[in-house]
């Protein structure tokens, strides 16, 4: 059995279309400018694989028993969210924030909720970030998950 990244990942994103029913959700980064009108005002989410920066060895079944997990089993798995919206020309940094505060608390959710969720049962938010008002008048968010996958 080896692990399956993009179920992980599917997983998360029908978990995330789930709480945000209104923003588009997509697997592919472009430049800010390339997206469409609609997408930039309802906001929207890129998820992108990242990483798997090590693997749990002293967890493994050294002896190759069937019921034990192999060495590159149960890997922690990293990816990518970032979110991304626009506001009117003249929109002021708290309304910035604050459009980067509600993608934050959709993100917030869907971490609360994720363990009763068997694909995502060791899913963990690792960090978020804002945009500091500077790509102003578009809004960011960009948040590092981690998913260990258990089957």
């Amino acid at each position: 059995m080896s692990n399956n990244y993009a179920a992980g990942l599917a997983a998360f994103i029908a978990a995330l279309a789930m709480i945000a029913p209104s923003r588009a959700i997509t697997r592919t980064l472009k430049d800010l400018d390339q997206h469409t009108d609609a997408e930039m005002q309802s906001g929207l989410y890129i998820v992108l694989a990242d990483s798997v920066r090590s693997y749990p060895y002293e967890h493994s079944d050294y002896v190759g028993s069937l019921d034990g997990p192999r060495q590159t089993e149960l890997a922690p798995f990293e990816f990518v969210v970032i979110g991304r919206g626009r506001l009117a020309e003249n929109a002021d940094g708290p309304a910035i924030e604050g459009a980067e505060q509600a993608m934050l608390t959709e993100l917030e959710t869907l971490a609360d909720q994720a363990i009763a969720n068997a694909p995502l049962q060791d899913l963990a938010l690792l960090r978020s970030e804002f945009s500091g008002q500077l790509i102003a008048p578009y809004y960011a968010v960009y948040t590092r998950w981690r998913l260990r996958l258990f089957t």
